[in-house]
């Protein structure tokens, strides 16, 4: 269905936003979210369902008497694209606007890949898709973008990457307007993971108070997504979050920050390779010698494996880097005092150990006043989390601009 474009009110956009956040939900529950009446709230929905915008038609569960009707945004109103460019592959995906994919396409990324190479493979992999569901592209009403490092929300550029290090102030929306696409929004990959965390936790704990979290990423760098009282905090410039710059040891290694002694230098993916390619060369430590004989290299699914063997120093290796994260953590955790931690990223899974031995480091370093309560659990959305707030990030982006089509 084409829709023209409207210019909704601020009640409706109100409204849309409170959909989104919480679908399926009530006429009560969007009267308890809004502060309006049960006439002017039945007066918003029916007009915006008119203009297509809204679906009534989810039957609620309901405590006794009648079942009510859930409202959600009209899945068809429009479509979603979530870009998610990683350390090793750039994934494209297609959804409606509940977020539900359509359809997805990725291709591999090399740390030299020239940045306009890139992206015009993205404009590629967005017009195949686009194409093999017979849409056309005014109808994606937006596209969010999550990178692997510092971005600055308000003008696009990267600000600083250690696996983009050519990226570099490379202004992304304005290479997609130039190709006729605008409104495109970027932002750092763990702060998509954040918003994404936020959106699930708002879909599956309605009501919860509980909006104040941490989402940890542990890949190549270490990254803290911050939500505080239900908004993603960037700071001033968008640069929190370096968590794996937390300084562990002043005397230790040289970071690539130009400091010594980051977190990143003892946890961070390199480090953990480093660690067991040491073991292999000096220790002639017989799984990992094998692997760099089989592939001259050490990979994390090689750690994941002997791990998984029950290897004694591959475990070791992840348990004193759980413990040094869990350390810088619980920092965080004694200052900022939030309702849980959410950790994620490919380094997170490679052992259970990971995760046990970070909560071990929270609650012998935190306070216990801060960590009584505290929860700490791997990310609910998983590897999807960065482009499901990828779709959040776009989606807002189109009510906060209040220009519907």
């Amino acid at each position: 269905m084409q829709h023209s474009e409207i210019s909704p009110s601020t009640e409706e956009l109100l409204v849309l936003e409170h959909t989104f956040w919480h679908g399926p939900v009530s006429r009560n529950q969007l009267m308890t979210l809004t502060g309006f009446s049960k006439t002017k709230v039945a007066g918003l929905i029916t007009h915006l369902t008119a203009a297509g915008l809204l679906k009534e038609d989810h039957s609620l569960q309901s405590s006794g008497g009648r079942r009510s009707m859930g409202i959600t945004l009209n899945p068809t109103w429009g479509y979603l694209i979530g870009i998610a460019i990683g350390d090793a592959q750039v994934k494209i995906t297609l959804a409606d606007m509940n977020f539900q994919f359509l359809d997805s396409h990725h291709h591999p990324l090399h740390i030299n890949s020239e940045p306009v190479d890139v992206l015009q493979q993205i404009l590629g992999g967005v017009d195949r898709l686009l194409k093999m569901h017979h849409l056309k592209p005014q109808q994606v009403l937006g596209t969010g973008m999550g990178l692997p490092g510092t971005v600055n929300p308000r003008t696009g550029p990267l600000m600083h990457s250690s696996q983009l290090p050519s990226w570099q102030g490379i202004n992304i929306p304005d290479f997609f307007a130039t190709k006729g696409i605008s409104g495109v929004l970027v932002e750092s990959d763990v702060n998509l993971m954040a918003l994404g965390e936020l959106w699930h936790h708002r879909n599956h704990h309605s009501g919860s108070q509980n909006e104040t979290f941490l989402v940890v990423k542990l890949a190549t760098e270490i990254r803290a997504g911050i939500v505080t009282q239900g908004k993603l905090f960037r700071g001033v410039h968008g640069t929190t979050g370096n968590a794996g710059h937390f300084c562990i040891d002043p005397d230790g290694p040289s970071c690539s920050c130009g400091s010594s002694g980051c977190l990143e230098v003892y946890a961070g993916a390199p480090a953990l390779l480093k660690t067991a390619r040491d073991n292999a060369l000096r220790h002639d430590h017989v799984f990992f010698k094998k692997c760099l004989e089989d592939h001259t290299q050490i990979t994390l699914e090689d750690l994941m494996q002997a791990c998984q063997n029950g290897d004694t120093t591959a475990n070791q290796i992840v348990q004193m880097a759980g413990h040094r994260v869990g350390h810088m953590v619980a920092a965080l955790v004694n200052f900022f005092n939030p309702s849980h931690i959410l950790i994620g990223g490919k380094v997170a899974h490679i052992s259970p150990r990971m995760l046990t031995s970070i909560c071990q480091g929270v609650y012998v370093h935190g306070l216990p006043q801060s960590t009584r309560n505290l929860r700490i659990d791997y990310t609910n959305l998983g590897e999807r989390a960065v482009t499901y707030g990828a779709f959040a990030l776009a989606l807002l982006g189109v009510l906060r601009k209040g220009e519907i089509h």
